[in-house]
């Protein structure tokens, strides 16, 4: 798969879900945080395998890319 392959919004979402700690630690992005259609694109992410959804505190959402989203946004392949 390649990054160019993804939908626009698809590969907005992928950009906007890497979210940093003050340590240096990926969190990810609140769900909250992401408009409706970005979170639509990362539900479709999910699907391909490429982004992952964790509970946290409170029943927030928070969502992350896997090691392969990671690579294919990094490098443009994976």
């Amino acid at each position: 798969m390649r990054f160019q392959d993804l939908t626009p919004t698809q590969r907005q979402a992928m950009t906007r879900i890497v979210g940093w700690a003050s340590d240096g630690i990926p969190i990810g992005a609140l769900e909250d945080s992401l408009p409706p259609a970005l979170i639509e694109a990362v539900v479709e992410l999910e699907g391909l395998g490429l982004a992952h959804v964790e509970a946290g505190w409170r029943g927030t959402r928070w969502w992350h890319l896997t090691k392969r989203g990671q690579f294919i946004r990094d490098r443009g392949e994976g």
